[in-house]
């Protein structure tokens, strides 16, 4: 076996396993207890999230602990809706998407967007100082849109007002 046919399998080993992790580990509700160490031993806080619900996340179900070890314990019933986070986290991968082809767009229609003067500081850029010949060019192109698009609104309304009239 090659180094290419192994790295694709234990690239699709690793998707596996991390799907099935990602698919226990959030629900739409869950109980999350949190409880210092008991008296007798040297551990840290325990800490136990189980998917339960509400009239079930006590203390004495989720951590099997007697009622005074279980005093000082937090228990919290949590839930989310997690339809509502893949849906927000599409609309802004998609947002980001349209964004990119967007300047991808910009790019090919005007490549002289990505080329700076050597010569020319940046702080001239802000101040407004000096442009350079692409800036200028590019300017001048949209100076000419402009103004077609001003023409082409003003025959517009001269048609609209002739047409009512006529009509009317």
């Amino acid at each position: 076996m090659d180094n290419y046919t192994g790295f694709k399998l234990s690239l699709l080993f690793c998707i596996i396993v991390l799907s099935n992790t990602a698919m226990a580990q959030f629900e739409d509700v869950r109980c999350k207890c949190v409880c210092p160490p008991k008296k007798n031993a040297n551990e840290s806080i325990d800490v136990k999230v189980v998917d339960v619900e509400a009239e079930f996340c006590t203390c004495l179900n989720i951590m099997n602990r007697d009622l005074t070890e279980c005093a000082n314990c937090e228990c919290k019933h949590e839930s989310r809706n997690t339809m509502t986070i893949e849906i927000v986290t599409m609309f802004i991968i998609a947002l980001l998407g349209l964004l990119l082809i967007y300047m991808i767009f910009l790019i090919i229609n005007d490549p002289s967007i990505l080329k700076s003067a050597p010569d020319q500081p940046q702080f001239h850029l802000y101040q407004g100082a000096r442009t350079n010949e692409s800036t200028a060019g590019y300017m001048q192109r949209m100076e000419s849109a402009q103004k077609r698009w001003k023409r082409q609104v003003k025959e517009q309304r001269q048609n609209i007002y002739q047409r009512h009239t006529l009509l009317s």
